[in-house]
């Protein structure tokens, strides 16, 4: 098992840590895998400090998220997996002819030579076919996007070494390519959302609004083939079970709120934002900061000149009321302004660093940044912990087969961390 924490730091950064890549041995119950994460937090000394933490969607880890009293988000590229890979089944027989003609020239030395020789001899660019992994649903994508470009040379080759799998007909190719339309934005998506140190989880909502309007413009559009328009129908209806209540989760809205690349404009209605605006205005009124005159950020008064007994009790009374409007000595008012204040800011570009900016501005919004460190610090995914999976196999190889558990996880604890 694989654990990694992420965090603001000191210098405004975005920060990913390995805690560890564990072998677990116990029962993958609930209750099993609540007290490993319980220990493995506190032994790094982490605990009431977990603001979130992000796994895939199976119930025992979801279970054992809740159990030890943390908020869970789904992983969003889990989820379109998920979906995915149920809309493919609406597809599923010109997939597996795809598959066949692939697994067939990775077999075959003399078709794999043929098929090289004829792309240069076509003088295209010589292109190798590419095998789907079943648990990565966009290698699909990427086996049928290379045969519909290497289409050509594919078939010169397959009827001169095997014809029989020539089988595929001039409408299924058609609807290989509108598969690849309406998968390419997934594709996309994924690899946008699996970044590991950018703010991501202040995109899931907009994210999951372009492909709905996506794949409703799909299986409306005159042209689409009926298996097109029933897989699309098929990973919507999952997109919104999954996600149709992703404005509910406080943690994503306030994250929303938060980013000066969206604030309002990254919600999907009037009203969510109203909500979200609420619960993160109550939130504010409960932080309290070191010396309340931070919060109007860098002081930039006149100096104060020495003045007599007489006149400061003449303006007593003045000086208690404006004290009172601006918020200076009532945290409660001071919260609410601040975010009055940060919503009355002009958007940044959306190719900006949302945490750069936050960086410029945490003095004068320091409730407000509060709340920042613990929620876009975030992950989106939980793809910087499957990525540790992949190291460790790098490790641990045929040639390195007598390692033990405990030097295996320390050799990868180290490449991770050694930065």
């Amino acid at each position: 098992m694989s654990v990694t924490v992420h965090f603001i730091n000191s210098d405004t950064q975005l920060c990913s840590r390995l805690l560890g890549c564990f072998s677990f041995t116990e029962r993958h119950t609930a209750d099993e895998l609540s007290k490993f994460l319980l220990n493995v937090v506190n032994d790094w000394g982490l605990e009431n400090m977990v603001a979130a933490a992000v796994t895939d969607n199976a119930a025992n880890i979801k279970s054992a998220i809740n159990n030890n009293g943390w908020r869970h988000i789904p992983c969003f590229a889990h989820v379109l997996n998920i979906a995915v890979q149920k809309g493919l089944e609406s597809v599923h027989p010109i997939i597996a002819k795809v598959k066949g003609i692939v697994e067939y020239f990775k077999r075959s030395t003399l078709a794999l030579n043929k098929l090289k020789n004829l792309q240069q001899q076509m003088g295209c660019e010589q292109l190798k076919l590419i095998q789907d992994c079943k648990t990565r649903w966009n290698s699909t994508f990427h086996m049928i996007q290379r045969i519909l470009k290497v289409k050509d040379s594919v078939l010169a080759t397959l009827a001169v070494t095997n014809n029989e799998l020539n089988n595929i007909t001039s409408q299924e190719w058609e609807l290989l390519s509108q598969c690849c339309n309406v998968l390419s934005i997934f594709n996309d998506v994924t690899e946008e959302v699996s970044a590991e140190k950018i703010v991501t989880i202040s995109k899931v909502v907009l994210y999951y609004g372009f492909l709905d309007e996506h794949l409703t413009s799909n299986i409306y559009k005159n042209d689409t083939l009926h298996e097109v328009e029933k897989m699309a129908t098929e990973i919507q209806n999952v997109l919104r079970t999954y996600f149709g209540n992703l404005e509910d989760k406080y943690v994503v809205a306030q994250s929303i709120i938060l980013d000066p690349r969206f604030k309002k404009q990254g919600f999907s209605s009037d009203s969510k934002f109203l909500v979200a605006k609420t619960v993160l205005s109550r939130k504010l009124q409960s932080i309290r900061i070191g010396t309340e005159n931070t919060a109007a950020g860098p002081s930039t008064a006149y100096p104060q000149t020495a003045q007599t007994a007489t006149t400061s009790s003449l303006w007593k009374t003045f000086d208690n009321k404006v004290n009172s409007l601006i918020g200076q000595n009532n945290p409660t008012v001071a919260g609410i302004v601040e975010l009055d204040k940060y919503l009355a800011e002009t958007l940044i570009p959306r190719s900006m660093d949302p945490l750069q900016w936050w960086s410029e501005r945490k003095h004068i919004y320091p409730r407000l940044f509060e709340v920042v460190k613990r929620r876009l610090c975030i992950p989106a995914t939980s793809v910087p912990s499957e990525r540790v999976f992949s190291k460790a196999g790098q490790v641990l190889t045929d040639f390195r087969s007598r390692l033990t558990t405990d030097k295996v996880e320390k050799i990868v604890f180290v490449q991770c961390n050694l930065k």
